[in-house]
């Protein structure tokens, strides 16, 4: 897909930047993809705009971090075309409502350990991550 729209609309088509690990988020439940999230590494053009492209979104996990790779880098991200995902997925970022109830759902004890975890707190989810952990039942 990046090829095709590289040749379009005469974009260069980067493919230094990679995905390091292997998340196998294939078939797997909403807590074993928030659990293993994707990370990546190459050169990054600073100041440069990027579009990204996968071919299924099902939590957004995967364009969120390379989305946070580019930026953490000095580059600017303008879209992510996706082939097909789910329909919950549409919208890729969290809102500040989510963010609110999530913490009054799940205290601070869920969040202190994901930013430990991950390097950051709720207001990094995507919409589908934090709708999952709203879903999700307190212990």
């Amino acid at each position: 897909m990046a090829e095709y729209l590289g040749r379009k609309l005469r974009w260069r088509v980067e493919t230094s930047i990679v995905q390091t690990n292997v998340v196998g988020h294939t078939g797997a439940d909403g807590f074993s993809r928030l659990a293993r999230q994707a990370e990546f590494d190459g050169i990054v053009s600073k100041d440069t705009s990027y579009v990204l492209v996968d071919d299924f979104i099902g939590q957004g996990g995967t364009l969120a971090n390379l989305r946070g790779f580019l930026i953490h880098n000095g580059a600017r991200v303008l879209g992510g075309p996706v082939l097909t995902g789910k329909t919950y997925s549409a919208i890729l970022s969290s809102n500040e409502q989510q963010t609110i109830h999530l913490r009054e759902k799940h205290g601070s004890e869920l969040e202190t350990w994901w930013i430990s975890r991950f390097g950051f707190g709720y207001d990094c989810l995507t919409h589908s991550e934090a709708r999952y952990l709203l879903n999700t039942p307190t212990t």
